[in-house]
């Protein structure tokens, strides 16, 4: 097996695939934040956390850090054009909210796209800074989903992959998604 020593991690996509989450916030005055994130995930099951990792010159930064609530979105491939967008364009520029649809929130004011098939409403339970990015915790207080979409399993939804599909990515602005074929339950 070969190796690196000297590597620039920026290019580091090696440890793609990767799920792709779309972090949204509201500012002071209510208009919604979008933006993509590659780095995520679960972290504890009591209490249920889930963990975005953004970098302090994004606008989403601050805005959770003002906001203290955000919401996790899991978009389907087949709008992986808005996934593209939210992580390209800044907040600061463009209104990446102007053609989303939303949806109330439950237990917070964070937005709740309609075209996502699963969204996570969060509280901010932590955050920490690695390098140059911060780890922001999130307390899951409401998870939303398209029942068109999931099927139930031990009493909670699961993404049916032959209704939607999750966008995975690669790098470099290359995105796929799984094949419901090539899935191989081991636990029969």
């Amino acid at each position: 097996m070969k190796y690196l020593l000297d590597f620039n991690f920026r290019r580091g996509y090696i440890v793609y695939p990767s799920i792709v989450v779309v972090v949204g916030v509201f500012d002071k005055n209510l208009r919604a934040n979008f933006m993509s994130c590659i780095w995520n995930t679960p972290l504890s099951f009591d209490p249920p956390l889930y963990g975005v990792s953004i970098s302090p010159t994004r606008a989403t930064y601050n805005l959770i850090l003002e906001r203290e609530e955000f919401s996790i979105c899991f978009w389907p491939f087949d709008k992986v054009q808005d996934v593209e967008f939210f992580g390209t364009y800044s907040y600061r520029e463009i209104d990446k909210s102007k053609d989303i649809k939303l949806i109330e929130s439950i237990k917070t004011k964070t937005p709740i796209p309609e075209r996502a098939y699963a969204v996570l409403e969060c509280s901010l339970y932590d955050y920490t800074t690695y390098g140059d990015h911060t780890l922001f915790v999130g307390k899951i207080l409401v998870i939303h989903f398209d029942e068109n979409s999931t099927y139930e399993l031990f009493n909670m939804p699961v993404l049916d992959l032959n209704k939607k599909k999750p966008v995975l990515y690669l790098g470099n602005g290359i995105y796929l998604t799984v094949d419901e074929k090539t899935i191989l339950n081991l636990r029969k």
